[in-house]
């Protein structure tokens, strides 16, 4: 099996890292290929809602980014896994 986790957490946030640490845990008891991505150090830009990714490039967002790779990597496998802390700003 293959699983995706995308880190939304913060750099210090213990609680996202404990967790992220026992889902790994488990996967890797499973033996899953498991690849993590940690959002926060990576370069993913905005939908420009252009449409262009419905219209010119079937698919694939027109913006040469990160977000490339982890659309590619969450559709080939068996699993995604958003890790992100839930806050309340009302």
């Amino acid at each position: 099996m293959k699983a995706v986790i995308l880190n939304g957490g913060k750099e210090n946030d213990l609680s996202i890292t404990e967790v992220l640490g026992t889902i790994v845990k488990e996967l890797e008891a499973t033996g899953a290929d498991i690849r993590t991505f940690d959002l926060r150090d990576m370069n993913i830009s905005r939908c420009l809602g252009c449409f262009n990714c419905w219209v010119k490039t079937p698919g694939v967002c027109i913006i040469d980014d990160d977000g490339r790779m982890i659309a590619k990597e969450a559709v080939q496998s068996d699993l995604v896994i958003f890790l992100t802390p839930i806050v309340f700003g009302g």
